[in-house]
């Protein structure tokens, strides 16, 4: 989902009358808000995958495991460093947010392209679908 999903949620739910019909309408709704909710569930467990696994080889040359144990439980501990160590953990955490940004900008770019596969020549009216209901 990735660009925007979250921000188009409303037009795709003011818009969904006009693609299903009224006694499915709620399922269809309910559908998407919970697309929405396990996208954005699966982006975080694949970014903090991607973070962690970044972040423990980087700073295990840096710093010791229990250090790098009370950082992962609490980047407060960041601040009980040495000033050098500091300046690499937070080197490295941030070369892992550009790999995080990396991935889900890629993820965007294929959600863009895969966007273009439900383009409709001739695109649905509001009308259209009441009409051909009351013929």
């Amino acid at each position: 989902m990735g660009l925007g999903f979250g921000l188009s949620l409303t037009t795709v739910l003011t818009l969904a009358p006009l693609v299903v019909k009224e006694p499915h309408l709620g399922v269809a709704m309910g559908a998407l808000t919970q697309v929405r909710v396990l996208a954005g569930t699966i982006s975080l467990a694949i970014c903090s995958t991607i973070l962690n696994n970044y972040l423990r080889p980087k700073m295990a040359s840096v710093i010791s495991p229990s250090q790098l144990r009370a950082i992962s439980n609490s980047l407060a501990a960041i601040d009980d460093l040495t000033p050098a160590q500091r300046i690499a953990v937070r080197q490295a955490f941030g070369e892992g947010y550009n790999k995080q940004n990396i991935f889900l900008t890629a993820f965007s770019g294929v959600s863009v392209l895969a966007s273009l596969l439900i383009w409709e020549k001739k695109p649905r009216r509001v009308g259209e679908q009441q009409q051909a209901a009351n013929l």
